[in-house]
């Protein structure tokens, strides 16, 4: 199990989830669209111990960020709490997302 297989695998998960959830709006002639927020906790044994061994426990977290969703995680550090941002939002009104949009055929327009 690596980060790579777990990207490739989500990947493919959300461009299946995408492709269908389109022929549906299709077919219904509706221009609704979805977000998402993933998290995968997986084990992470691409660093070994100075002995050469595996160090059990330690995890590392993929995100994947599909539309206008956000991941934020709540950190507490010396009785703090402090919020860590995990993703880039996918606003439509940022230049390099409104590309994006308009390069797959889709169409931004910013109501009020």
């Amino acid at each position: 199990l690596t980060e790579e297989h777990l990207k490739q695998a989500v990947t493919e998960a959300c461009v299946l989830t995408d492709d269908e959830f389109l022929a549906k709006a299709r077919e219904k002639e509706v221009l609704d669209g979805s977000t998402m927020i993933i998290g995968l906790l997986f084990p992470d044994d691409s660093k070994p111990g100075a002995d050469g061994s595996k160090i059990k426990g330690r995890c590392r977290l993929l995100i994947a960020n599909l539309g206008d969703s956000r991941a934020v995680l709540c950190r507490s550090q010396g009785g703090r709490l402090s919020a860590v941002r995990l993703s880039d939002d996918h606003k439509p009104g940022r230049a390099d997302e409104r590309r994006r949009i308009e390069a797959k055929g889709g169409v931004v327009d910013m109501q009020g």
